[in-house]
């Protein structure tokens, strides 16, 4: 059984490895002309705002896939929030349909999860605006370790005349 400090030097390590390899997805993606910046000063840390998202349902979850399952449908919800009201729905359609499922069942169980994401983003943290570009799950012993890479906050929009 490791010690305390074994089991926090291997936390460090995964931490460590999991922002090397969002490090590198996000070097051969579309955002791989922006400059990166780990853990902006001023910056709330986005792993933990989506943490405390899905934290209630994170007891529905009983493997590290289904957890990363979980984060995912989070982070399309997540997403659509930042989109006007008028196109979330569609937003939600298309995704749902097109990328997730042809399965009518399994499709509107998805949609009404997405929705009380929806409901609780905007309850709970529609002072967020940051979009959630990439995450990287990994299994710390009986926790998974989330790391996020976002955007920074948009700037505010000037009134308007």
């Amino acid at each position: 059984m490791p010690t305390t400090k074994q089991a926090k030097r291997n936390l460090a390590r995964q931490r460590r490895k999991a922002r090397e390899r969002l490090q590198a997805r996000l070097a051969q993606g579309p955002w791989s002309d922006q400059k990166i910046v780990v853990a902006p000063p001023q910056e709330v840390k986005m792993s933990a705002v989506l943490g405390e998202f899905i934290e209630p349902y994170v007891q529905f979850t009983d493997s590290l896939e289904s957890y990363r399952k979980l984060v995912t449908l989070a982070l399309v919800a997540w997403d659509i929030s930042l989109l006007p009201e008028e196109e979330q729905e569609a937003a939600i359609d298309r995704v749902i349909t097109e990328k997730v499922t042809q399965d009518r069942k399994v499709q509107t169980g998805l949609k009404k999860i997405v929705y009380e994401l929806l409901a609780r983003k905007k309850a709970y943290f529609s002072q967020y605006r940051r979009r959630i570009l990439d995450f990287e799950v990994t299994e710390a012993g009986d926790q998974y370790y989330l790391a996020v890479v976002s955007t920074l906050e948009p700037p505010p929009q000037p009134p308007e005349a």
